[in-house]
């Protein structure tokens, strides 16, 4: 069963593969300019909205039916390229499209000839608007 995807990496489970996501976080600010009046209180202008973040770290395993070297390179390609993702939490889109900000993975296991077994990979996202 498919839980969410963010471009092609999909986030699914079932009797083969595990790959979910977590710590999901999705946070958004405006944008103010304070006017400094003389003798008086500072006026507050809403001058628009910063684009939106979200940051989400997933779990990539061997053991879990995964290949966490086919993932990673996917999310570096996409970071490197600046490629515009859609992010789908199961049948909910999160805003219009998505950029990688930036990308940590950890390497936690490694078989005997070095090969990565298990990745945590955490991103940051920001928010794209392609009417520009």
């Amino acid at each position: 069963m498919q839980v969410g995807c963010l471009g092609d990496i999909v986030f699914q489970v079932s009797d083969d593969v595990i790959k979910t996501f977590q710590k999901f976080e999705h946070s958004g600010s405006a944008r103010l300019n304070t006017h400094n009046l003389q003798g008086r209180r500072g006026v507050v202008e809403y001058a628009g909205a910063d684009p939106e973040t979200v940051s989400l770290s997933f779990r990539l395993s061997r053991y879990l039916g995964v290949d966490p070297y086919f993932d990673l390179h996917r999310v570096e390609n996409y970071c490197r390229e600046g490629v515009a993702l859609r992010l789908m939490i199961g049948t909910y889109q999160v805003g219009d499209r998505w950029l990688i900000k930036s990308f940590k993975y950890t390497g936690e296991r490694f078989d005997g000839r070095g090969d990565l077994i298990d990745a945590t990979v955490s991103v940051s996202l920001l928010g794209y608007d392609r009417r520009l």
